[in-house]
């Protein structure tokens, strides 16, 4: 995908088939790719939640023990057990990608105000040694914008 396809994005879901095969294999391909080309404005990874989805389907095995490990391994906020045809977890799923966006908007925030200067002459200046946003190059948390 292009940059632009993520352009604005706040988080993601990305979605794997526990039908199919190889569920992790394509999951982890989207997910560098979100890393690598999406950031948020604060130059931060975006929160991702993963979709195991299918559940629903009687011949699907759900492994959690390897999921919890995947989904830590590649750096995702969350991940749950879903079903699109029955709605199975949609909205807890939904509930966590709001819940860590807005987190991590707070923690900006937080971080932005504490960059500025307060006192009598200087009111409101900004800390001329704070990252600007312009600043273009992976940082420790592997964001790539």
């Amino acid at each position: 995908m292009t940059r632009a396809f993520y352009k604005g994005g706040r988080g993601a879901l990305v979605v794997g088939d526990l039908a199919a095969v190889n569920m992790l294999g394509p999951v982890a391909d989207w997910k560098a790719d979100l890393d690598k080309k999406a950031c948020s404005p604060h130059r931060e990874p975006l929160p991702a939640v993963l979709l195991a989805n299918k559940v629903d389907l009687p011949d699907v095995q759900l492994d959690a023990e390897g999921l919890n490990d995947f989904a830590q391994l590649h750096r995702f906020t969350r991940w749950f057990d879903t079903s699109a045809k029955t709605g199975y977890h949609l909205t807890e799923a939904l509930e966590a990608l709001c819940v860590s966006i807005l987190d991590l908007e707070c923690q900006a925030t937080d971080r932005d105000t504490s960059t500025v200067e307060s006192d009598d002459e200087n009111e409101g200046t900004v800390d001329p040694s704070a990252p600007s946003g312009s600043e273009l190059s992976m940082d420790s948390k592997g964001c790539g914008c």
